[in-house]
């Protein structure tokens, strides 16, 4: 499994990059200024992405407990509590067009 991180840390020598079709991408503080500053701005963002194609993404707001993901169906939610099975749909899904890169946000 390939490792698209905006940080370079230790633990991503774990994940190989010898061209796997699946790729883990992870930003565990989107928004470091706005984190660093207080605000309730920043995010955590993991996807998963299966031949350049997006499988399921995940946008989590800590401090305002909103969590955005696409589900198993493909669909974008968003869930304002911690009951992800009552999650509002806010769109249908859309043609999975292959991405060099994910950007969450």
């Amino acid at each position: 499994m390939n490792l698209d991180a905006e940080e370079k840390t230790p633990s991503a020598k774990l994940f190989s990059s010898n061209g796997s079709e699946t790729t883990l991408v992870i930003d565990p503080i989107d928004g470091t200024t706005q984190y660093i500053a207080g605000t309730e701005q920043y995010s955590i963002c993991v996807g998963l992405l299966q031949k350049g194609k997006i499988i399921t993404a995940l946008i989590y707001f800590p401090n305002q407990n909103h969590f955005y993901f696409i589900g198993a169906d493909g669909n974008a939610y968003v869930s304002k509590d911690d009951n992800l099975n009552q999650a509002k749909r806010l769109m249908a899904k859309s043609p999975n067009a292959p991405l060099k890169r994910l950007k969450l946000l």
